[in-house]
């Protein structure tokens, strides 16, 4: 099948038809363009939930280490052996040599109220070691003492939306708030500081964790010990080291994780690569449609076209000419649906990203990251389906006998 004609000759044949059967071509094309489509969507997606998952992690701090109860972070509807103590808490800051402080936490959602304005926040008693550990700033006034947790005092700290909220025209500071039933002063505000680990600071109120524990019957309990280890190096040591000593003093009192920041990075990958590989093979299987359908519509115009291809042939072209010129069809169609589903995947990777944030909490934040590999791996694949699924048609075509084809009716 030695082909003499010139491949800018059979590429400009190859558009020709195209351009000569436009809706018939559209209609082949559409599974390719979203088969496109849905796979640059996907891998755009994936990306953004990667850099989300990265955003998370840098918030966290490279050497945090960090103690729940087995199944979640407890709260105050949580039951009693489920959540940690605050000897717990004691424990590990006296066991462990390579912390720099450990801070725990008890947190409920609670209806804070002031005038006319209520809502339910997310209320974090903790200690003064918390805003080291989680790498807190006060932008005015101060954060929680040892006296405020030695004496359950009523002081609270705001976030930054939530001072906006609750103090839009006056300064916050030396103003009480009301928590469920209970007057709290305010006597700091913090600096912006966003989403981790789920927790929007700048609207969350902070309160000396006794007081909290005070409020809610629930003295003595913590949802959540933090670890900052000395260094990123010893990250692998506290958690090494918290678990433990953990075992021993938690057993018969219900089960506890601990993980740093490269175990949840880990596990969200895993994830993010599960999410990405199965709706990746859902996009899969609409290219293998695609071609399916550009490999009808080629049987198609080959059955339509045999007494050109007989007139071609009779004229001096070579089976490899006609296998040449149809296999460039396919391709070439193959390539249109694809460049089409790259457009149309770069605009649906936004739409879908837009839709994401709607439904995430107040604050969250989601992009669509279209990179360079994830189109030339879409384009070079919808190429491929188009050179496989064009074969068949193409040999059809180049094995079909001068003879009978300019006879053929």
């Amino acid at each position: 099948m030695k082909a003499i004609m010139p491949i800018s000759y059979a590429f400009g044949v190859a558009a020709y038809m195209i351009r000569a059967n436009k809706l018939r071509s559209f209609l082949s094309i559409l599974g390719m363009v979203f088969g496109v489509a849905t796979l640059i969507t996907t891998l755009s997606i994936g990306e953004g939930t990667r850099q989300q998952i990265l955003r998370t992690i840098e918030a966290m701090g490279s050497n945090l280490v960090i103690v729940s109860p087995k199944g979640g972070g407890g709260t105050t509807s949580s039951p009693v052996f489920d959540l940690l103590s605050t000897s717990d808490s004691e424990s590990l800051k006296n066991a462990i040599t390579d912390i720099e402080s450990v801070a725990g936490i008890f947190n409920s959602a609670i209806s804070m109220t002031r005038g006319v304005t209520e809502k339910a926040v997310y209320t974090e008693g903790t200690e003064p070691s918390y805003a080291l550990v989680r790498d807190l700033v006060i932008e005015k006034g101060r954060f929680i003492t040892i006296p405020d947790v030695e004496d359950a005092s009523r002081i609270c700290i705001l976030g930054s939306k939530t001072a906006k909220e609750f103090f839009p025209n006056e300064e916050p500071i030396g103003k009480t708030v009301s928590l469920g039933e209970t007057s709290f002063m305010v006597v700091g505000i913090l600096t912006e500081k966003g989403r981790a680990l789920g927790i929007d600071f700048d609207r969350t109120v902070f309160v000396p964790i006794s007081t909290l524990q005070e409020l809610t019957n629930r003295k003595g309990q913590v949802s959540r010990i933090f670890l900052k280890a000395v260094s990123s190096e010893k990250t692998g040591n506290v958690v090494e080291a918290a678990r433990n000593i953990l075992k021993v003093l938690r057993k018969g009192r219900g089960g506890f994780d601990v993980w740093d920041q490269e175990a949840l990075l880990r596990e969200k990958n895993r994830m993010t690569l599960v999410f990405k590989a199965a709706l990746g093979s859902i996009a899969m299987i609409s290219l293998l449609i695609g071609g399916i359908g550009i490999m009808n519509v080629l049987l198609i115009s080959v059955t339509e076209r045999v007494r050109e291809i007989g007139l071609r042939k009779a004229l001096g072209a070579s089976p490899g000419d006609i296998l040449m010129q149809f296999v460039l069809e396919s391709v070439l169609l193959s390539s249109l649906g694809g460049i089409s589903g790259v457009f149309l995947g770069m605009f649906l990777g936004n739409f879908t990203a837009n839709i994401l944030i709607k439904f995430l909490p107040e604050g969250g934040q989601w992009v669509s990251i279209i990179s360079l590999n994830s189109i030339v791996v879409s384009l070079a694949f919808s190429i491929l389906v188009g050179l496989l699924f064009g074969i068949y048609p193409a040999f059809k075509a180049a094995r079909l006998d001068p003879c009978e084809a300019l006879t053929y009716q």
